[in-house]
Formats: C-alpha cells, sequence, structure tokens
C-alpha cells in the first residue's frame, strides 16, 4: 500500500491531473482530508480574499478530489471546530472546519457504500513536540 500526498493548495485541474494519474496507477481505497485542521484567521478580521482562498482550500478541493474518485471511496475528515463539532458554548474555534463537514455529510448520503467520518478535535490539541495540556 502506498500513501499519495496531494495539497488542497493546488489548483483544482492540478488535484484531478493527479488524482488521474494515480488512478492510472492503481485503485484510491480512501481519502484522509486534514486541510480544516489549520489554523484560521478570526472570521472578524478575515478579508474576503482570506475567505475564499480557506473556502478553496477546506471545501472546493474536496469536492474536486471526491468527484475524480470511485463511489466506495472511504472519506474521513478531520476537523478542528472545538471538539463538539461546533456545538460548545464557545462555538466553533475554526467554523470554516464545518464547510468540510457538511460536505462530508453529503457525500456519505450520496455515496451509500461508502465510508465517511468526520473526526472534530478541539482547539487546544497538542502535538508530539509539545507538551499535553495540565
Amino acid at each position: 500500500m502506498n500513501v499519495l500526498r496531494l495539497s488542497a493548495r493546488l489548483p483544482s485541474e492540478e488535484i484531478a491531473a493527479k488524482i488521474s494519474n494515480w488512478l492510472a496507477e492503481g485503485p484510491i481505497t480512501g481519502i484522509y482530508f486534514l486541510p480544516a485542521l489549520e489554523t484560521e484567521p478570526n472570521l472578524a478580521e478575515m478579508s474576503a480574499k482570506d475567505w475564499q482562498t480557506n473556502l478553496e482550500e477546506r471545501l472546493y478541493s474536496l469536492y474536486t478530489i471526491m468527484k475524480a474518485l470511485p463511489e466506495e471511496t472511504f472519506l474521513v475528515c478531520a476537523t478542528r471546530m472545538g471538539g463538539l463539532h461546533g456545538y460548545s458554548a464557545q462555538g466553533a474555534s475554526a467554523p470554516l472546519g464545518g464547510a468540510a463537514c457538511g460536505f462530508a455529510k453529503a457525500v456519505a448520503r450520496e455515496r451509500e457504500k461508502a465510508f465517511v467520518k468526520i473526526v472534530d478535535f478541539r482547539d487546544n490539541r497538542y502535538t508530539r513536540r509539545s507538551s499535553p495540556p495540565a
């Protein structure tokens, strides 16, 4: 099994071309979509260009990827909306992750044979390089 890495920052045409080339070499069994884990600017401080760029990375690239893949391809999306998909008292810490989340829900309804999950992380998640929260 090979892991294929793809940047969500690429133009849609390049994403589709890469996937097409990979499919010519063999099947792709699934996608782990991680761009919605990245931090995003506060909505109040976000410019229209920031909004569009973030949507392209978190939603439009996911659409392009899933459109190019067979219906049975699994999809796991990771978001950072606070751990409760934005339903905490503080609201979503990275609300644009909701775009990827909503799209994944639509994929789950349209592709009955596909395994689709959304995993939401708290904003204060620590990495291997940092210390766990006290």
